[in-house]
């Protein structure tokens, strides 16, 4: 939030032993200048998103036939997930072929994940046994090699979509494309799993900032604190 300064703080100009006037106190002025620098801070965020979003829209399209086939996936998933009673590996083998193809589009990836959490009755942990399969994840991971990060990442989501280093990898993975809105779904599984945890409110909060959500992100940065017990970090982005 951006700095509010007290009335009662009307010491501004404080005089000294001549009683001439000293100017702003020590204090104020670095309230002050801790104000102007979020000010900058935040214009800074907008305008790198800006510039993001507009290479993204410059980038290259996916091909007009593969879209529409991706679309029909789509549609064939989610008219499925209309049924009472349906099979959830097929709908899932469907869509994870769309957000794989285009990992930017939230439509697609809230359905996948919706499709998960049904399955999985919404448990929070995924499938009773969960053998491997995370290995080549992390390492692509480790080396930052994010094309293959949002090519695996849903793969491994099948057996756990609350598997939260998979999901927080899925979102600095969307991230550095400038996918936002695909980067947050991803966190949004992980702050449902772990709402209290620091490492996750901290992730979120960063991320929410950066697509200018400044109220949701002062929230995250809230848990932070309250979670550590006093974050500076945390409370320097509050205040």
């Amino acid at each position: 939030a951006v700095e509010t300064f007290d009335s009662e703080k009307s010491e501004a100009a404080s005089t000294d032993a001549s009683g001439e006037p000293n100017g702003l106190s020590e204090a104020l002025e670095l309230r002050l200048l801790r104000g102007f620098h979020t000010i900058v801070l935040r214009v800074r965020g907008l305008l790198r998103l800006l510039l993001l979003q507009g290479e993204r829209r410059l980038g290259r399209r996916l091909a007009p036939l593969l879209r529409r086939r991706l679309q029909e996936c789509y549609e064939r998933g989610t008219k499925l997930m209309e049924q009472e009673s349906y099979d959830f590996e097929y709908v899932h083998t469907v869509l994870v072929e769309c957000v794989t193809r285009d990992p930017s589009n939230f439509v697609y990836l809230d359905a996948f994940f919706e499709n998960l959490h049904r399955k999985y009755n919404n448990n929070k942990r995924g499938a009773v046994l969960q053998f491997g399969g995370k290995g080549n994840f992390k390492k692509a991971v480790a080396r930052k090699d994010w094309n293959e990060v949002l090519q695996l990442g849903p793969k491994v989501l099948k057996v756990n979509p609350w598997d939260v280093p998979t999901l927080r990898g899925m979102a600095d993975a969307c991230c550095t494309r400038g996918y936002y809105e695909a980067e947050l779904r991803y966190l949004r599984n992980a702050l449902e799993v772990k709402p209290r945890d620091s490492t996750v409110n901290r992730h979120c909060a960063i991320s929410l900032a950066r697509v200018g959500r400044f109220d949701q992100a002062i929230a995250c940065w809230q848990r932070v604190d309250e979670a550590d017990g006093g974050n500076q970090e945390a409370q320097d982005a509050i205040a």
